[in-house]
């Protein structure tokens, strides 16, 4: 009896051990890609990782698996969902799946008591059907998002030199810039970004083909967390660094006037001058100006009317990402490509 339970013991720790290993790696991945999950459902994601796919510890934190971890992550996410709906519901995805949206799914779970005999296995195996061969709308969303990983990948690779880590695991420029600041009170990395090189990087970028501005600035607002904040900061920073760079004062004309990044969406027609949305959201960004620096998120200071226009442009400023991804991603493979056979030629 006593040997069972110190083999039991043992069994009990190393399951205790292995899921703290788990937790870990999904901390240090959601500091790594910026990724908008929590430690728990990362976690699930590397055990997935581990002890499916047959993935090391290093494969997984080197960069090599990145695009399996945000694939996966969709995957999951879409199995969540399609638990949460009642029969009726599931029924109507399949049937009008062109119609519905990934980032339009419910914030909170939809009420379950419908779906009774609705198991997570046949959950997990709708969302494989769904990607598969039932949704030619999520096909094209997995499709968007590798060629934004792609974008991401490309613009990392340009910023950084052949030889150096960032460029050999294809580092996102945030990746490259960024670092952990200590932990909240939760226990959570604080994560902080090197503004400065950021800059740095983007110009770099810049000097190869200054019409890479937009979609640089708008690759790297994606990856940040806490957006707003990060990113009025970091636009101070170009300001100051453009407005001495002779070669690129037509990007430096972009942003000169700019004061909060809002603006400068504002600035990119998303929205008419003759719409009222866009007169309103002149007056929100006055306030937000005006409440920037109280030790705050300044967002949250805002009214919620404030807050919906904003959103609202947001959400404009991501349907422009996709455009943005389209019109350029050819042309960022082709730098790297160039940037390679350069190098091979010295």
């Amino acid at each position: 009896m006593g040997d069972y339970k110190l083999e039991l013991d043992d069994k009990l720790l190393n399951i205790v051990n292995l899921n703290s290993k788990y937790r870990n790696i999904a901390s240090e991945l959601i500091v790594r890609l910026s990724l908008d999950a929590d430690v728990l459902e990362m976690k699930e994601i590397v055990k997935k990782l581990v002890e499916e796919y047959k993935y090391s510890e290093e494969e997984i934190l080197n960069g090599k698996v990145n695009k399996t971890i945000k694939l996966l992550l969709v995957k999951e996410r879409m199995a969540h969902y399609a638990e949460n709906m009642s029969e009726e519901q599931l029924n109507a995805l399949i049937n009008n799946t062109k119609k519905r949206s990934i980032e339009k799914a419910p914030k909170t779970p939809l009420k379950t008591k419908k779906r009774k005999n609705l198991t997570k296995p046949f959950a997990f195996a709708l969302a494989g059907v769904l990607i598969i061969s039932g949704s030619i709308h999520i096909k094209n969303t997995i499709q968007d998002a590798m060629l934004e990983n792609d974008v991401s990948d490309n613009l990392g690779m340009l910023a950084s030199n052949i030889g150096e880590e960032d460029y050999e695991h294809k580092r996102s420029i945030l990746q490259q810039n960024k670092y952990m600041a200590g932990l909240d009170a939760e226990g959570f990395p604080i994560v902080a970004y090197d503004f400065h090189n950021i800059a740095n990087d983007i110009i770099k970028i810049c000097e190869q083909d200054p019409s890479l501005f937009d979609i640089t600035l708008c690759d790297i607002y994606f990856d940040m967390q806490n957006r707003l904040e990060n990113i009025d900061d970091l636009l101070r920073e170009l300001k100051n660094q453009l407005s001495n760079n002779d070669n690129l004062q037509n990007v430096y004309t972009r942003i000169k006037d700019v004061d909060v990044f809002l603006e400068y969406l504002l600035n990119l027609g998303l929205i008419s001058s003759q719409d009222d949305l866009y007169n309103e959201l002149l007056s929100d960004i006055g306030e937000y100006k005006l409440a920037r620096g109280e030790g705050n998120v300044t967002y949250n200071l805002l009214s919620t009317e404030s807050q919906k226009r904003i959103d609202k442009l947001i959400d404009l400023y991501r349907e422009q990402k996709s455009r943005y991804n389209e019109m350029y991603g050819n042309r960022l493979e082709n730098l790297v490509k160039e940037q390679g056979e350069d190098y091979g030629r010295n």
